[in-house]
């Protein structure tokens, strides 16, 4: 089942990222040859949703991302991340510790770190990036009692989360892009309870609103570049 859904996932990825060589060719023979003026600076903000795997089970992961570009080049800020809904699986509780739990638990997961991307390759419409971050995540494990109530959770733990990966942007207009990619996370513990249900491979789809973009059309259109 996992090699289904990422198969799928790696062929949505080809056909983008074709795409966007196609473009690019294209644009390359028409661009003028002059050098735009570099951005020093300006801000950014992305809604991230995520799929991925955790024991096992294919979920969804929302996020968001909030930073600062740094001439044209450099991505850094702050990403948010948690699962959709809890994961329901069976395992196995102390019955005389929680007299009243089922064997049904419930697995949640989230996360908060620093993020770069590397910006590789750019064009009026479209970027090629390397994205990675680094964080902490929470994990939390409630079980479901006789009477059918999920319980406060009874296992908190947490570990570092390190990820990376590849993405490629297509911008639709100038303050708005659409972007697709893929990568690995890893939780850095020592823990096989913690990395064997959260180590897996992600893919990603994201709407990216370019803050700095808004700015300058509200304030300062004579910064605006061509469109």
């Amino acid at each position: 089942m996992i090699e289904y859904y990422m198969l799928k996932s790696k062929w949505v990825f080809i056909l983008f990222l074709n795409t966007f060589c196609i473009s690019f060719m294209g644009q390359q023979k028409v661009d003028p040859p002059t050098s735009p003026k570099v951005k020093k600076a300006k801000l950014m903000f992305a809604l991230d949703a995520r799929r991925s795997f955790v024991l096992d089970n294919k979920v969804k992961f929302n996020g968001f991302k909030i930073g600062v570009e740094l001439y044209e080049k450099h991505r850094v800020g702050l990403g948010f991340y948690g699962l959709r809904k809890p994961v329901n699986f069976i395992g196995r509780i102390d019955k005389q510790e929680f007299p009243e739990a089922t064997d049904t638990l419930f697995f949640n997961f989230n996360y908060t770190g620093f993020f770069y991307d590397y910006v590789w390759l750019r064009t009026k419409r479209w970027e090629l990036t390397t994205p990675t971050h680094l964080g902490i995540g929470a994990i939390e494990i409630q079980y479901q009692d006789t009477a059918g109530v999920r319980r406060p959770p009874f296992i908190k733990g947490g570990s570092v989360v390190f990820g990376i990966g590849g993405s490629v942007q297509f911008k639709i207009w100038r303050w708005l892009a659409l972007g697709t990619g893929g990568g690995y996370r890893a939780m850095l513990s020592k823990e096989e309870n913690i990395k064997r249900p959260l180590n897996a491979p992600y893919y990603q789809f994201q709407v990216k609103i370019l803050l700095g973009e808004l700015f300058r059309m509200a304030f300062k259109r004579e910064e605006l570049d061509e469109w």
